[in-house]
């Protein structure tokens, strides 16, 4: 095979790849504590935007939060003042 030939090149560059940096990552969400996958094209997209920090939520939490900051949650909202507090068994 002749020097410079683009079969079984492992050089990006060669292949015309485009080497952005970016490696897939592996992150932690800050709601469910679940791993989640970071990919680079997902990193591509946030650099693209602007974004210099790395997603603190899962995609499935950051549907949620934003479901319920539209005010479209599935779930019903429980505000903390409007919980009773009483021993199990109490008669309300």
């Amino acid at each position: 095979m002749k020097r410079g030939t683009l079969q079984g090149s492992n050089n990006s560059a060669e292949r015309g790849i485009m080497d952005t940096g970016f490696q897939t990552k592996v992150l932690i969400c800050a709601d469910c504590h679940e791993e989640f996958v970071f990919t680079v094209a997902a990193q591509e997209y946030f650099a693209e935007k602007g974004y210099t920090e790395d997603p603190k939520l899962c995609k499935s939490c950051y549907m949620q939060r934003k479901k319920v900051k539209k005010g479209h949650a599935k779930e019903p909202v429980v505000l903390a003042d409007s919980l009773t507090v009483g021993q199990p068994g109490d008669v309300l």
